[in-house]
């Protein structure tokens, strides 16, 4: 679950009968990954406002994007990324990571960011923390949009000075695709920054699933989503013209 756990959740399976033949060349069903994360925004609402017994995994985002925010001050350029693009945004947790100090005298937050489009394809996480003040919000603007992360981006060539991820495009099936419309959006001395789950990761989980499944019911079934390789993502983003 991508924000929190609901002790009687009641997201949908990783896959379904009536969506598998038009699925079954990629590794996500995208409508049924909406759904979930849609649950898990309702979870989080619910949990905030005490309506349900629900553990709250923020935690993790919000250390991953405040170590993107710290790279991206690193990054020297000059008036900084007055315009961005998040992919895969979530509830905003890189855009208050941004917002939390300021750059360039002031001048927009976090490596000079003024304005932060905000993409998701779930419109349950894109606004689940929309009433809670983000602090130094002034500092940069936002705005919200629900889109398929797979689809062709509604954006014009060079549009944007820095392109942003955090913990999203392990979910993605078209990876080349979708560095291809990246790099087309970027304008040519722009950035591309992402954080994703990839390789080995959850090593232990996967073995002990797969033992206690073989010891109970003789045979395994998949439980954790397949991730790509870190090794292949170099040549990924080198055949989409990223150097």
């Amino acid at each position: 679950r991508d924000v929190a756990v609901a002790r009687a959740a009641r997201l949908r399976p990783l896959s379904t009968v009536k969506d598998r033949e038009s699925s079954s060349n990629y590794a996500f069903d995208r409508a049924v990954k909406v759904a979930q994360r849609d649950g898990a925004a309702r979870a989080a609402k619910a949990w905030r406002t005490g309506q349900e017994d629900v553990v709250s995994y923020d935690y993790f985002r919000q250390e991953i994007a405040s170590r993107m925010a710290d790279r991206l001050d690193d990054i020297k350029r000059d008036d900084g990324f007055p315009l961005a693009l998040e992919i895969g945004s979530g509830p905003g947790t890189m855009h208050r990571a941004i917002c939390s100090d300021d750059a360039f005298d002031g001048i927009g937050g976090i490596g000079g960011v003024r304005k932060l489009v905000q993409l998701d394809s779930s419109h349950e996480m894109l606004h689940r923390d929309e009433d809670i003040p983000v602090e130094g919000a002034e500092r940069c603007g936002t705005y919200r949009m629900v889109a398929n992360e797979e689809s062709k981006l509604s954006f014009p060539d060079g549009t944007f000075d820095l392109v942003i991820s955090s913990l999203s495009l392990h979910w993605v099936n078209e990876l080349p695709q979708l560095f291809g419309e990246i790099k087309r959006v970027l304008k040519p001395d722009g950035c591309f920054m992402f954080a994703m789950v990839g390789g080995s990761t959850l090593p232990e989980l996967r073995a002990s699933l797969v033992l206690s499944q073989m010891e109970r019911e003789g045979g395994v079934s998949p439980h954790v989503g397949p991730f790509v390789e870190l090794s292949d993502v170099g040549s990924l983003l080198g055949n989409a013209g990223f150097t």
